[in-house]
């Protein structure tokens, strides 16, 4: 472990801070690491370093002052020399290619997650914490039914009311661009994710690892921000197919999924191919199909004792798209 002295500056503390360290990323009050020092002598420590989170150490005389150093220590060696830039989170920086560590972290952060990368959810919470007020209930009740009508109804006493209810959030923040109907009480660091959230990607995802594979697009996605119930939620679907909404940013990189996922059940995939050929070969867009497939996600649910395939149709997929088609020619 390390000593940091009166002058702030970092000095190896020898023999008197001894110390362990967690072997996970996260709080140290969760992991019970600790820092003591072991018999007296007449050099005792001045200030020990109640290390924040989990990685290597690396010596570095500045790196107490930042919130994160990054090392390029193996695992259960010290660091003398290889150290590289601090940086504000311990993500895989762009350019470094190497794990970095945590040393004095700000206080009372339960997971590696800074301001920068935690702005997109929380605004996003923001924005849908706005919807709630009553001057734009006529507006999110507008929304909700257009919502409804592509994708099917759903109401309090509905078992997958609550995940319904997600789903239309994510898409009223992004394809319903309510955000810019709320924008005025938005602060700055909130605001700035309005095109984000306009521009964000709708895809029929499958977790593989640590990406997410678009099944309908083509496009594979390796995700930065994951919040604790979609990370849960990715864990446990074993290969399952969802729709869901991802944001991306640049200066830092930002990609991060939103709550909000609805997930196909597992024996309807092959049911779900099959639409998906139909779709292509009608040329229909990303929304109508997604729509659709969730509108037939619906029906499943709220049937009893059918097969995949006769919920998961496609022809069901160009009767409904048809009908739509006609309705706004009319």
């Amino acid at each position: 472990m390390f000593a940091k002295w009166p002058h702030r500056y970092a000095d190896p503390s020898g023999f008197d801070v001894v110390g362990g360290i967690a072997d996970e990323h996260r709080r140290l009050d969760d992991l019970g690491a600790e820092i003591l020092q072991l018999g007296a002598n007449f050099r005792p420590a001045h200030e020990p370093v109640h290390v924040t989170g989990a990685a290597h150490f690396a010596e570095h005389p500045n790196g107490f002052g930042e919130l994160v150093a990054a090392a390029l220590a193996e695992d259960g060696e010290l660091a003398l020399a290889d150290v590289d830039r601090s940086v504000d989170n311990p993500l895989i920086e762009r350019c470094l290619w190497e794990k970095n560590a945590v040393f004095d972290a700000r206080h009372g952060l339960e997971e590696y997650t800074s301001q920068t990368l935690m702005g997109v959810l929380e605004a996003a919470a923001r924005i849908v914490q706005l919807g709630g007020e009553p001057d734009v209930a006529a507006r999110v009740a507008a929304m909700r039914s257009t919502f409804e009508a592509e994708t099917g109804e759903f109401a309090p006493e509905d078992a997958w009311f609550e995940e319904r209810s997600r789903a239309f959030w994510a898409d009223a923040v992004t394809r319903g661009r309510f955000g810019r109907h709320v924008a005025p009480r938005l602060m700055a660091d909130e605001a700035r994710w309005l095109v984000p959230f306009e521009r964000a990607h709708r895809g029929l995802f499958r977790a593989e690892g640590r990406l997410l594979v678009d099944v309908w697009s083509g496009a594979e996605i390796a995700l930065t921000v994951v919040d604790d119930e979609s990370r849960a939620e990715l864990d446990a679907a074993g290969g399952q197919l969802f729709d869901a909404r991802v944001v991306g940013a640049d200066d830092p990189i930002v990609i991060a999924l939103l709550p909000g996922a609805i997930f196909h059940p597992r024996q309807a995939t092959t049911a779900i191919e099959s639409v998906l050929v139909a779709a292509e070969d009608a040329a229909l867009p990303t929304h109508a199909v997604l729509d659709a497939l969730l509108r037939m996600e619906r029906s499943f649910r709220a049937l009893t004792r059918v097969k995949p395939a006769y919920a998961y149709r496609a022809d069901a997929l160009w009767t409904e798209a048809a009908g739509r088609r006609r309705a706004q020619r009319i």
